[in-house]
């Protein structure tokens, strides 16, 4: 007696829509994403009014312990519960046959990592309270789970409109903290807007970044956001911004380039419109109100530009902290000597902040985790919807040589998000991906 066998185009039938359905948008775990990003959206503001609050006109104001309301203690219990909870499930639906094969030893790689850091620093007292979820302890680490649900790419049907959605209420956020300005001041203005600004030049770069059809006019608003963000820089007077503005305007026309999209009139355009623009202020509104506030702004922020703020306090953590004690870190809640302070915190310098609590293991799950993947944007096998997010990832890679770190927090999100769009490999061929997504 034979068996009869499967007729093998019946099978790649089946196959194609075993690993379709894999790859089918999670829904419930977006729908825990989503809220979790609107309630880390409610942390921030509630952070933002208390500092404003309680800074008063202390210079310090970031020496200032910022007494936190309930509401940004909920707020932030809520959006962590739900994030991990998305980012469980987006693991355990992952076809790890669409990812980066080595990602997941990767990322167990910086887990472990970030659990020996917090077994040199925790208590047992600790694991009991607040710390646990400390932002120098394993928390930001773990965040990573959030990678995930970026990794499948059809999840990007909505990701795509939660972050466009996220970047006009923050372009909002920032606007009114603007309007709300009396004194114009460098002061006011970082304890006002800077905690939306970090958040907001995410989101922003995604949208520039990516790619739009000929005939959307979407495509002619994509600078929009990144605007605001120039204009709230303005006023912070923050050079780190204007570095990462700079950067973004080497990978957009990096990527522009990889497109295949002519460049040369779209920027003579800008340099056009800049110069007609400052032309215009300086001939017709230059002894308006508006045009005072701006020149002293201006001035103020000329005579910062070449104010050194590293290299003393590198001096100090030189002094501090052996070279063999970043080996293996000195643990969560490690603490320097910073001029006579007794520093609780990390250095201005990202990458060494990671070597400072968790060594060289933590360093080197990092950079596997989080930088590797933006280097997929120099790929030839990269597809278009990833570039934006490979530019994104990339930026934060540049960042991290400043003043940067891992965070549970909601300028993350967009972060690891674009991270899990860099890990993504399609399972059909090149020749194939067409096909594969059609059936």
């Amino acid at each position: 007696m034979t068996t009869s066998q499967p007729h093998p185009a019946i099978s790649r039938v089946e196959a194609i829509k075993s690993l379709q359905l894999s790859l089918a948008p999670n829904r419930f775990a977006l729908a825990l994403l989503i809220v979790s990003i609107a309630t880390a959206l409610v942390q921030v503001i509630s952070y933002q009014s208390s500092l404003k609050a309680q800074a008063g006109s202390n210079p310090n104001f970031f020496l200032v312990e910022v007494q936190k309301t309930p509401l940004y203690y909920t707020a932030y219990a809520i959006q962590l519960a739900l994030a991990f909870s998305a980012g469980l499930i987006a693991i355990i639906s992952t076809n790890f046959r669409t990812i980066d094969r080595t990602y997941l030893i990767r990322f167990w790689f910086l887990i472990a990592a970030a659990l020996l850091m917090a077994a040199k620093g925790y208590t047992v007292a600790d694991l009991y309270s607040s710390k646990l979820v400390d932002s120098t302890g394993p928390v930001p680490f773990l965040f990573f789970v959030l990678v995930f649900i970026g990794a499948n790419k059809n999840n990007w049907r909505v990701l795509e409109k939660v972050i466009a959605i996220e970047s006009v209420l923050l372009c909002c956020l920032v606007a009114i903290g603007l309007f709300n300005l009396h004194t114009f001041t460098r002061y006011e203005a970082v304890i006002t807007i800077t905690g939306y600004l970090n958040i907001l030049f995410w989101p922003a770069a995604w949208i520039v970044l990516k790619p739009y059809p000929q005939n959307s006019w979407f495509r002619h608003l994509r600078f929009g956001p990144m605007l605001v963000y120039v204009v709230g820089s303005t006023f912070v007077q923050t050079r780190l911004n204007f570095v990462m503005i700079f950067a973004l305007m080497i990978v957009y026309a990096y990527i522009q380039r990889k497109r295949r999209v002519p460049q040369a009139m779209t920027w003579l355009l800008w340099a056009f419109l800049a110069v007609w623009v400052c032309l215009f202020v300086a001939t017709f509104l230059r002894d308006s109100k508006g045009y005072e506030i701006f020149n002293n702004i201006a001035r103020s922020f000329y005579s910062r530009l070449d104010e050194d703020t590293r290299t003393g306090q590198v001096r100090s953590f030189a002094q501090s902290v052996r070279v063999e004690e970043l080996l293996l870190g000195r643990g969560s809640f490690a603490k320097w000597d910073w001029d006579g302070l007794l520093w609780k915190g990390g250095t201005d310098i990202g990458y060494l902040t990671l070597l400072f609590y968790g060594g060289l293991p933590l360093l080197i799950g990092y950079i596997a985790v989080q930088v590797i993947p933006s280097l997929y944007l120099f790929s030839n096998d990269i597809e278009d919807w990833q570039i934006a997010s490979a530019g994104v990832v990339l930026l934060f890679a540049i960042r991290m040589f400043s003043s940067s770190y891992p965070g549970e927090n909601p300028e993350s999100y967009c972060l690891l998000l674009c991270t899990g769009a860099c890990i993504y490999r399609s399972p059909w061929p090149r020749s194939q991906r067409f096909i594969g997504a059609m059936n």
